[in-house]
């Protein structure tokens, strides 16, 4: 996939791979990736910034492409609806996507269903990205022919959607 930001002095070309699997059949299509623009009207301090979302979700109950696009769009306006600082509008996106699942998985205790999450959200300001992961989550940054590895380890086995309160690596 490639995204394009051309609201920054100098546009940024992001290309990210990604493998989705299902049944062992590799499909073109990632339905947890989205990115935003700032919309016409966001919150004091927004106005600069890009959204990039990427979510995995897993669990014992298949979860469609539209409910998974739906999360990602309440994280993106919980994201431009924050004003003030922004690794504050990061959490608070991320905090409703957790809030969202968690209620589903309350909702279907009796029944022994349950969805949890990875998520990855980075903000682009002119020439600064900043990355939020949340769970079990990787992310590679590659500029001017350097790699950097970005994982918290000790998210591992603590995704979203099973408790209020959950891990962040920024």
């Amino acid at each position: 996939s490639r995204f394009r930001v051309y609201n920054h002095p100098m546009p940024l070309d992001l290309t990210l791979y990604g493998l989705h699997r299902i049944s062992v059949q590799e499909t073109t299509s990632l339905p947890g990736l989205m990115g935003f623009l700032p919309p016409r009207k966001p919150a004091r301090g927004r106005e600069r910034d890009s959204l990039l979302v990427a979510l995995a979700v897993g669990g014992n109950t298949p979860l469609p492409d539209e409910d998974i696009q739906h999360l990602i769009s309440e994280a993106a306006l919980a994201f431009y609806n924050a004003p003030g600082a922004l690794t504050t509008a990061l959490r608070l996106a991320d905090d409703t996507v957790n809030r969202i699942l968690l209620e589903r998985n309350l909702a279907s205790t009796g029944r022994g269903q349950y969805l949890i999450g990875s998520l990855i959200l980075a903000a682009l300001r002119a020439d600064s990205l900043t990355i939020l992961q949340c769970g079990p989550a990787h992310t590679q940054v590659v500029s001017a022919g350097q790699m950097q590895h970005f994982h918290d380890a000790s998210l591992s086995g603590k995704e979203i959607g099973l408790n209020q309160t959950f891990g962040q690596y920024f």
